[in-house]
């Protein structure tokens, strides 16, 4: 984006009377530098219990066996799902608050869009030739986000010019979608033959079966996003940051992930995955990467 700018979501801000600048609010970034630090610990410990569990538990090696099950454990634990939620609640809040500071909202979305787009054609071409088991994305959290901002870039293009308006439209669209899937959507009888459907909604049809991947359907995850759009106006309504005695250096290096959420995104999985290739090829199972 700078980073959020990738990713459709920049903070901007402060002016002078003699001229306009640009300052980012810090504890935006910082935040999602945090959200996305979480995500790749996160992943890392899902390939310890996925994509590493084979070919490490198959050395005998006690020491690696029980860390095989304990990324297991960890990953259907009750405590790591509410903790995943929460993040992704925070993550998709400051999505949408970024997008109301930002400029250049439809470029930014497009280039999501893009992304998304490149990330299904690989993982449907790594598939087709045998490479992988599966493991297709055709609508993740990257097709998720890019819909999500054009859509809040549409709307807000109508309600910037007064910031209660824009933050009640935002919020009521909120509220109106989650009563929409709490109360009709999710208490369907449906009967989810079309998978594709899945991408509004998990209770229209498999998301698993048409995203294997990784799955982000637009409910409910776009309420998070109008959450922090209608939020915006009111919280940051001087587009200032609100913790300025706090400003410093010791928080670049998070930050400087919360600006980079894009490429963060899109290529920590094939470092993870790679570096623990190298580490199980040289140390782990010599001579075998470990990912077959």
């Amino acid at each position: 984006m700078e980073a959020i700018q990738e990713m459709n979501l920049p903070v901007i801000i402060n002016d002078t009377r003699t001229k306009m600048s640009r300052k980012r609010i810090w504890e935006l970034d910082f935040l999602r530098g945090i959200c996305i630090i979480l995500m790749c610990l996160d992943h890392m410990v899902f390939n310890f219990a996925a994509t590493f569990a084979k070919a490490w538990k198959a050395t005998g090696n006690a020491n690696l066996i029980n860390l095989v099950d304990t990324a297991i454990k960890y990953w259907t634990h009750p405590a790591r799902l509410a903790a995943q939620e929460t993040v992704l609640w925070i993550f998709f809040s400051l999505c949408g608050m970024s997008i109301i500071f930002s400029r250049n909202n439809f470029f930014h979305s497009i280039k999501i869009l893009f992304v998304a787009a490149l990330i299904t054609l690989v993982t449907t071409s790594l598939v087709k030739f045998g490479m992988d088991e599966g493991n297709i994305i055709r609508f993740g959290v990257l097709h998720m986000l890019g819909v999500s901002s054009f859509i809040v870039a549409i709307i807000y293009t109508f309600t910037r010019k007064n910031r209660w308006v824009t933050s009640a439209v935002f919020l009521s669209l909120a509220l109106a979608l989650f009563l929409f899937d709490e109360l009709y959507l999710s208490k369907g009888a449906w009967h989810k033959d079309i998978a594709w459907l899945s991408v509004f909604s998990e209770s229209l049809g498999d998301i698993g079966k048409f995203s294997p991947g990784d799955c982000f359907p637009m409910m409910p995850y776009i309420i998070r996003v109008f959450v922090g759009a209608g939020l915006a106006p009111l919280i940051y309504y001087k587009k200032k940051s609100l913790l300025p005695r706090l400003e410093g250096n010791w928080y670049r290096p998070i930050n400087f992930l919360g600006r980079k959420t894009l490429w963060v995104v899109l290529l920590h999985q094939p470092v993870i995955i790679g570096a623990l290739a190298l580490i199980s090829y040289f140390f782990l199972t010599p001579g075998n990467f470990g990912l077959l």
